[in-house]
């Protein structure tokens, strides 16, 4: 059963300017009627009308030998935790495209496979403050120790080589994404909160090997798509220079909802 009530939603920027990707993913959001909210560090160029911008050490305040120690991926890893303590806001990661309002579930969850019934993806997340699988790994973030179960026995052996205050930063080195999807999928499976979790068709209906289809003029992408799709990955991380950088085409899914949203692409090259 799906609710119709739904909370902000909310994501952490680290570094640059908002590219036009991000810009479409905000106000994509603003579009269907979240208000959204954007945690930084520091000031950012780049934000949409209508974004809040909130202090990033409200939620998390790691020290700066964290913050150089590790990549941005991995603070926003442990910042979406954090966030799901302190706030009743739902993550998105920047580059998740909405298209009709994220709802939770009538227990509180909004968190979806990101393959069928196996990876579970932290893009989206949303857990009720009191989740045994959130308590789970704030505990380790807390305490952490040699040998967290969702890494494999090859990577831990590398862990073990640094002492318990870098340990933290040692996950991030042995396996950047180490308190990401990986241990999100295991917390959830060691608790009953396994059943909260979508199919992919609700966030991440197109699957990143196939992210050009987003990008094509001439369909495709909707055939990944059904009516419980609320949002689209567009998996920045996987997508070529060459959508980054060039005007997306107007009839394709990501083009058609940039000249929908009113993102600014001007800057941009020109596609073929």
């Amino acid at each position: 059963m799906i609710t119709k009530s739904f909370p902000a939603v909310a994501t952490l920027w680290v570094g640059r300017p908002l590219s036009w990707i991000e810009q479409l993913s905000l106000t994509s959001f603003l579009a269907v009627g979240h208000s959204v909210k954007l945690y930084t560090y520091s000031a950012i160029s780049g934000v949409p009308d209508g974004v809040e911008v909130a202090d990033a050490s409200d939620i998390f305040a790691p020290d700066q030998e964290f913050l150089q120690d590790v990549g941005p991926s991995m603070v926003a890893d442990i910042f979406r935790l954090h966030l799901m303590e302190k706030r009743d806001e739902i993550w998105i990661d920047a580059d998740m495209v909405a298209v009709k309002p994220i709802t939770l579930n009538e227990n509180g969850f909004a968190v979806g496979y990101e393959s069928p019934n196996h990876k579970i993806c932290n893009a989206v997340l949303r857990t009720p403050a009191d989740s045994g699988s959130l308590k789970l790994l704030l505990d380790f973030i807390a305490k952490p120790h040699h040998q967290p179960p969702w890494l494999r026995p090859a990577l831990r052996a590398k862990l073990a080589d640094f002492p318990e205050q870098q340990l933290l930063s040692g996950l991030y080195k042995v396996k950047r994404s180490s308190m990401g999807p990986m241990a999100l999928s295991y917390a959830l499976r060691q608790t009953d909160e396994i059943s909260e979790v979508r199919r992919r068709e609700a966030f991440f209906s197109v699957p990143w090997q196939y992210s050009d289809v987003l990008f094509n003029p001439y369909g495709g992408a909707e055939g990944w798509m059904s009516a419980d799709t609320e949002a689209v990955h567009l998996w920045s991380h996987a997508l070529s220079n060459f959508h980054k950088t060039r005007r997306p085409h107007p009839n394709s899914f990501v083009g058609r909802m940039q000249s929908k949203l009113g993102i600014d692409v001007s800057h941009l090259k020109r596609g073929q």
